[in-house]
């Protein structure tokens, strides 16, 4: 089983009815989800990391309706051919790219995120991973743990990637390319918003295989077009008018696309 551990002191946690505790006498509650929280105050950016509620909600409205299906069936194609025993999701999120690499790859797997949030529904939809609220600077897991770490559009913390990943192994990272949702970047920003697409490299890693997978999605109503924007920073950093007149658009067809890149630990 894939250790925790006491952010602290860095001792295993043992489980024990619903605590997590390491032999210094630290410990941690295990939610009624399932997850434990091991993300210490010093760590927080915020008072509340991470996504809030309403845009976890909004992120698993939209992706349970397959929307970004082809990007969670490349990945769990990944994680089948280059995981053998051990997964960690980085930035797990909702669970929702994990549950479906799940489907695939028999393997034993993990999900983080510093969103106490998110986490909680991820625990709370899937039981065939572990999770725990954790940052993804200061992983709780011992060196050369996994041999498959997932990151899709999370932080692209490659040094400690790299210390939880063993010598060979796997980490698949997922980003938004320059047209990503160019549709909805000119409702709200006029037409000068096409991004440069941004290459992916780290001194930890070697990049052995990349592609940009792009798809037209054909949003069928205004309901899955706000949950879109709402799971987006677009929601929080653009003028109340500008998200008012997206709320009268009754359907927009929105390009999807990303990057997709297989790294090898050196």
């Amino acid at each position: 089983m894939i250790k925790l551990l006491c952010p602290k002191c860095k001792n295993e946690l043992k489980t024990q009815g619903n605590t997590a505790s390491c032999k210094a006498g630290h410990s941690y509650d295990i939610a009624r989800e399932g997850y434990v929280n091991l993300l210490l105050p010093d760590k927080k950016n915020s008072k509340n990391p991470g996504d809030n509620k309403q845009m976890v909600l909004a992120r698993n409205a939209f992706l349970e309706k397959g929307y970004y299906g082809f990007l969670a069936e490349r990945l769990a194609r990944a994680a089948k051919d280059f995981c053998a025993t051990e997964l960690l999701d980085a930035g797990c999120g909702s669970g929702y790219y994990l549950r479906r690499v799940l489907d695939e790859a028999q393997v034993e797997a993990v999900g983080v995120d510093i969103s106490k949030e998110a986490v909680k529904l991820a625990s709370r939809r899937d039981n065939r991973a572990r999770y725990a609220v954790a940052s993804v600077y200061d992983l709780p897991f011992e060196d050369n743990t996994f041999d498959f770490i997932s990151c899709v559009f999370s932080p692209y913390a490659f040094k400690e990637y790299a210390r939880v990943l063993r010598t060979g192994g796997t980490l698949a990272v997922a980003y938004p390319a320059g047209r990503h949702l160019i549709e909805i970047k000119e409702l709200l920003y006029g037409d000068s918003v096409f991004e440069n697409d941004k290459e992916v490299q780290s001194e930890y890693f070697d990049v052995v295989a990349e592609e940009t997978l792009t798809q037209k999605l054909s949003v069928l109503d205004n309901a899955d077009l706000m949950s879109l924007v709402e799971m987006t920073p677009y929601f929080y950093k653009t003028k109340a008018e500008k998200i008012q007149a997206l709320k009268e658009v009754d359907k927009l067809d929105v390009t999807a696309s990303f990057n997709f890149a297989l790294m090898r630990k050196k």
